[in-house]
């Protein structure tokens, strides 16, 4: 559904360069998607609360951050597919799309949606 962004690639729906699904005529995914993946460095003792105390240094953390972008492919199955939505002939969308232009439609505005991005 997504690929890895090429390097030095900004745009999608953010500049308005043509790849993503909003400057083909849809609006509802964006064309880049950045995952921010946080790791604690050292772990969490097994008893007790495990906050830090008072003054204490905290924990490091390892950011693994992911930069996604939408293939031209999946672009033009979300168009079809807000033109389906709208009224016009079935088009043949994988289901992965759809879950997707899902998730970015409800997400916003449902928490458990929201929180199935995991």
């Amino acid at each position: 559904v997504t690929a890895p962004a090429s390097e030095g690639t900004y745009g999608g729906r953010f500049r308005g360069r043509g790849d993503s699904a909003a400057a083909q005529g849809g609006g509802v995914v964006p064309g880049h998607l950045v995952v921010n993946l946080q790791v604690p460095m050292k772990a969490r003792p097994l008893f007790g609360s495990g906050k830090a105390k008072a003054g204490a240094a905290p924990r490091p953390v390892l950011n693994l951050v992911t930069v996604y972008r939408l293939t031209p492919e999946t672009a033009r199955a979300v168009v079809a597919l807000e033109m389906e939505m709208r009224g016009g002939a079935l088009a043949e969308v994988p289901n992965a799309v759809r879950l997707m232009h899902r998730f970015f439609l409800e997400a916003p505005r449902d928490k458990a949606v929201a929180g199935t991005l995991k």
